[in-house]
């Protein structure tokens, strides 16, 4: 019967900790090639416009118009803006309205057959958790955040279909 020597163990045990270095080494390795991959199709999905683009600009506290338009023209973007806005502070009661508002917007888009949309967003994270669901799987969505004073597209959600860094 073969005994097992703690010469051989302690080099067993040596391998086994290379192999649990290097295994996440190259996951980590893998996993930022990626990243890397899919914000440069995201930038280059930004770029391309379908047949029938609007952006819409919600602004509940504040008009974020100004901000959109300057966005879309310094990035060569050149599609029609839809703006809802309600000055001031809007409490949850106001939320209701606001979506009914919305629905008659999104009626008329389809009405005109826009074929993507362009969702800027400034206000309450639950209001956006309804905007989320009103909007589900109609058209093409290109999600932007404000950051650093501009806009940055931060996901792109096709029907089924989520793109994002």
């Amino acid at each position: 019967m073969p005994t097992v020597s703690w010469d051989n163990l302690g080099k067993f045990a040596d391998v086994l900790q290379i192999l649990s270095f290097i295994f996440p080494l190259i996951t980590g390795a893998y996993f930022l090639i990626k990243s890397r991959q899919l914000n440069r199709r995201l930038q280059a999905l930004a770029t391309i416009l379908s047949k029938r683009p609007v952006a819409i600009a919600i602004g509940l506290g504040g008009s974020i118009e100004g901000n959109v338009r300057q966005y879309l023209k310094d990035n060569s973007l050149e599609m029609e803006v839809v703006t809802c806005v309600r000055e001031g502070v809007v409490q949850p009661g106001d939320f209701p309205g606001i979506l009914r508002e919305l629905q008659d917007v999104r009626a008329r888009l389809d009405e005109i057959g826009v074929t993507e949309v362009h969702v800027f967003y400034k206000g309450p994270v639950t209001f956006a958790t309804a905007l989320g669901a009103m909007f589900r799987n109609w058209v093409p969505a290109k999600i932007y955040a404000f950051e650093g004073g501009t806009y940055v597209l931060h996901m792109r959600l096709d029907k089924e279909t989520v793109i994002a860094p």
